[in-house]
């Protein structure tokens, strides 16, 4: 068989190209070079008051059954503790918080357009979202009357009291 019948083979000279162009994307994500109209270094942004930002009230509903078969309102970004081993911790600082009214108005609007019957409040450790018993009491009652669920799915056992 030659180089190209081969799964990974390649002529030489394409070789090269691919190691060079490797290399290149090595040093942008190393911060030691840029690409032409791209600053050396990317910049972090960080989206400061989670109220403000667009959430998704309206997904696109299929008539087969998914695997996760609800609606999620993200609570907060962030994490307060800051564990060293923790990836998500650290790249996703600082806190912010979606305030209980937002969360609800989300929520109520996912309600009303999906269908669903189990609601999600997301965030890195939904125990330390600071409004989680005021938010969880109140779409619990709710939505409860309507046949909908409330879920807790990303939670720390040392944060139970």
């Amino acid at each position: 068989l030659g180089r190209r019948q081969l799964p990974g083979g390649a002529e030489p000279g394409e070789e090269r190209l691919l190691l060079r162009v490797r290399r290149e994307d090595l040093e942008v994500a190393l911060g030691r070079g840029g690409r032409e109209g791209l600053p050396e270094r990317p910049r972090r942004r960080i989206l400061a008051d989670l109220d403000r930002a667009p959430a998704p009230v309206a997904p696109v509903v299929p008539w087969a059954e998914p695997v996760f078969d609800r609606m999620m309102v993200e609570v907060f970004r962030g994490c307060t503790r800051g564990c060293r081993f923790c990836h998500a911790g650290m790249v996703y600082r600082p806190v912010r918080e979606r305030s209980p009214e937002r969360v609800k108005e989300l929520a109520r609007a996912l309600a009303r357009r999906t269908g669903h019957h189990e609601l999600s409040l997301v965030s890195l450790a939904t125990n330390d979202y600071g409004s989680v018993r005021e938010v969880l009491c109140d779409l619990a009652s709710e939505l409860g009357r309507e046949g909908i669920s409330v879920s807790l799915p990303s939670l720390r056992v040392d944060a139970y009291s």
